[in-house]
């Protein structure tokens, strides 16, 4: 660790200030004797991602049943998105949640997903992100569930957007630090498993 602040120390003493994005990360840049800091914090707009996004009309677009709760990922569909994670979570939340996953994105793993979804019976939806549309707030705010990456996050968008939107959000522990600045900022509700 000494030689890690040592490092950061020498590579950032040109800067004239060091951006974090959130306390945690001033707070490591601190400990590792930075001192030209400023906190940028990484957010979500929230007046686009709001619960009243919600459009009761949004389960019809994308085929979902009325009656079954819908789990929504956005995302890119790919392997290091940990996308798999869904893919093994899809018969429990089909026999225990009779859950309705709903994927938004684009990806090496799109066909795969297709694929699945066909042989699910509703219980896997496989939607484009559609460009001319503002990001999915409204997907946000209409489904019952987010779910957040499945690992290492840089930032974590997903978990912000869904609990702004006033979804609660599901994902990796790693995920849950944006949940926990998005209900600071009061929207939402995150969990961590």
């Amino acid at each position: 660790a000494r030689g890690l602040s040592a490092y950061l120390r020498a590579t950032y003493a040109e800067c004239r200030v060091v951006i974090g994005t959130s306390d945690a990360a001033m707070a490591a840049m601190h400990a590792a004797g930075l001192t030209r800091t400023t906190l940028v914090p990484f957010g979500v707009d929230t007046t686009l991602f709001h619960p009243g996004r919600r459009d009761p009309g949004w389960r019809g677009e994308i085929g979902a049943p009325d009656a079954r709760p819908v789990v929504l990922y956005v995302g890119r569909l790919a392997g290091e998105k940990n996308v798999a994670v869904l893919i093994r979570a899809l018969p429990g939340l089909r026999s225990r949640a009779h859950a309705t996953l709903v994927c938004i994105g684009d990806g090496p793993l799109r066909a795969r997903l297709h694929r699945l979804a066909a042989r699910n019976g509703g219980h896997l939806i496989v939607a484009p992100v559609e460009p001319h549309r503002t990001p999915p707030a409204g997907a946000y705010a209409s489904a019952d569930a987010g779910v957040a990456r499945f690992g290492p996050e840089t930032l974590g968008p997903a978990a912000l957007r869904a609990a702004a939107g006033g979804t609660p959000v599901g994902g990796a522990a790693a995920d849950a630090r944006g949940g926990r600045a998005a209900r600071r900022a009061g929207c939402g509700t995150a969990a961590a498993q």
